[in-house]
Parts: C-alpha cells; structure tokens; sequence
C-alpha cells in the first residue's frame, strides 16, 4: 500500500511540474505556479476567473487630434500603467486589443481573485493620477480611463490549434464582461461591477470602496454597481483619498 501511494504521489508531483513548466510559457512563473496550486490546467478546463477590462477613454479623438507616432506613444504608456497595476497584484495579461486590456485574476479563491482585482484598479487609477500630473506640467491632456469588473466560471487553458498556442478564458462571462464595459461606458462611469463579483468582497471593503447600484436595463446581466461613485478619478486629489 505504501508504494502505491508513493507511486501516485510522485505521478502527481511530476504532474503538477508538467502543468508548471507549460504554463510558463504564457504565465510568469510566480503566476504560472499559483494557478497549479489552485487547480488550474494547462489543458483546457472549467474554472473560477476574475476578469478585468481596462480602455483608454478618447482613443479614436487622440488618434484625430495628434500624429500617429504621438498617439501611439500615449497607447504604450497606458499600457505599461495596467500592466504594472495587474502584475504587482498577481494577475496576468491575457491580451491587448486595440485600445483595451484584458487581464485575468485565477490564483486563490474567489475571495482572493476579488480583492486582487480590485487592488488593481486602484493602482491603476492611483498611477494614472501621477501620470496625468505629469503630462499637465507637459501641458499635454490627460488620460481617462474605464474599468469593468466581473467573474464567474470560464474555460480555461492553453489553447492549440496546430499553429498558434495561447494561454486563455472562454465562455459566456467574457461576453458579459463586454457589455458591462459597454455599460459604463454609456454612463460614462470610471468603474462598474457585477454583483457576482462584489458578493467576494469583505463588508468592510465595500464600504471604504462605496458603492452605487445602476438601474437594470438587460435581464441576463447580473446587477451592476458602479464603484467610487462621485470620485474623479485618474486625477491627483481624489484619488490619493482611496
């Protein structure tokens, strides 16, 4: 009985470095190793996701307004500002498109996603404050930026069709995700969430945070919130108040 055990143990161990070793081929190893300690796959599976969507607000005006090399340069910094806030808060990229990020959140649980995500949107909001100081003493326009917050249950894994692989999510939450971002946007709102996300999140947080419910308008989307109501964000004075 011991060396079956033994046995399973060490398949299970060569198992788990497997899922490591390939999964650090589209995650940091950090991120890559916390996925596999929660659960996660390399191969495609079912599982718990925060998900993240960031767009630069503005983006078709700048590209209007200012040479391509300078609105270009401004798409980059904003880029590297999400991803700096995401990475320091233990989620990963997962793809840029156009002038919006995705970022997923999937070590711990779903408390733990929650918090990390919403971490995230501060320091970015907050590093986007001193950016935006920056580029006022450059008498340069700031930037505005929309976030939107929901999470659920995703197919997720590496994805391989013989001629490109990618460490992905799929499945209906993404599309929800969109249309809250749609939404945010139509109430030009700095951060909206699900209720399915904010059911995760301590009391106390929710009440540092505040909260405001929006009016529901689509019946298959979960309850929206917008998040640091009356708050300006992404400029200095607000946002040293979070």
């Amino acid at each position: 009985a011991t060396t079956v055990w033994m046995r399973a143990a060490t398949a299970s161990a060569l198992r788990a470095q497997e899922e490591r070793i390939i999964l650090s081929r589209f995650l940091p190893a950090g991120v890559a190793a916390e996925v596999v300690r929660a659960g996660g796959t390399a191969s495609v599976a079912e599982r718990h996701a925060t998900l993240l969507s960031v767009d630069l607000r503005g983006s078709s005006a700048i590209a209007r307004t200012y040479p391509p090399a300078v609105s270009v340069g401004w798409l980059l910094e904003f880029r590297r500002l999400i991803h700096d806030a995401v990475s320091v808060h233990g989620g990963v990229i997962d793809k840029y498109v156009g002038d919006g990020v995705l970022a997923l959140f999937m070590g711990g649980d779903q408390a733990e996603q929650a918090a990390k995500a919403l971490s995230a949107v501060e320091a970015a909001f907050k590093n986007l404050a001193t950016l935006n100081d920056e580029r006022g003493h450059a008498a340069l326009p700031p930037l505005r930026i929309i976030a939107a917050l929901h999470c659920g249950p995703v197919l997720a894994g590496v994805f391989d069709d013989g001629c490109r692989a990618e460490f992905t999510v799929l499945g209906p939450v993404m599309y929800d995700l969109s249309r809250i971002e749609r939404r945010a946007k139509a109430e030009d709102r700095d951060v909206v969430a699900s209720a399915d996300l904010l059911r995760w999140l301590a009391r106390t947080e929710l009440d540092r945070v505040g909260t405001l419910a929006l009016a529901a308008r689509q019946p298959t989307l979960p309850r929206l919130f917008v998040l640091f109501p009356g708050l300006d964000l992404g400029h200095s004075s607000p946002v040293h108040s979070l």
